[in-house]
């Protein structure tokens, strides 16, 4: 059994043929996943903890982009940045960062 077929047993999905039955997963505590997580051989943990990596940024990635359109929470605070470059107030990053 696969990491993505042991997540899929425990949240849904359809990537597990082979007979595994869900049943056995229902009112699984978070304590329970990560007892059955650190049982995983070292490799599929890795594997695992990549593909979770991958779920929070592309969550994280969705919500800059969000928040940085017009309209976005964002946009005031990159526009009174930009207002404080203006003004001589601040310094873009890049100059900060060169030198």
């Amino acid at each position: 059994m696969n990491i993505y077929c042991i997540w899929e047993l425990l949240f849904g999905g359809d990537a597990c043929a082979g007979g595994f039955s869900r049943a056995i997963f229902r009112g699984m505590t978070v304590e329970a996943i990560k007892d059955a997580i650190a049982g995983l051989p070292e490799d599929d943990r890795h594997s695992l903890a990549a593909w979770l990596n991958d779920i929070e940024y592309d969550a994280w990635d969705k919500q800059m982009v969000e928040d940085f359109t017009p309209g976005g929470r964002g946009m005031a605070w990159a526009e009174r940045v930009k207002r404080q470059i203006a003004e001589g107030r601040a310094r873009p990053m890049n100059e900060v960062f060169a030198e």
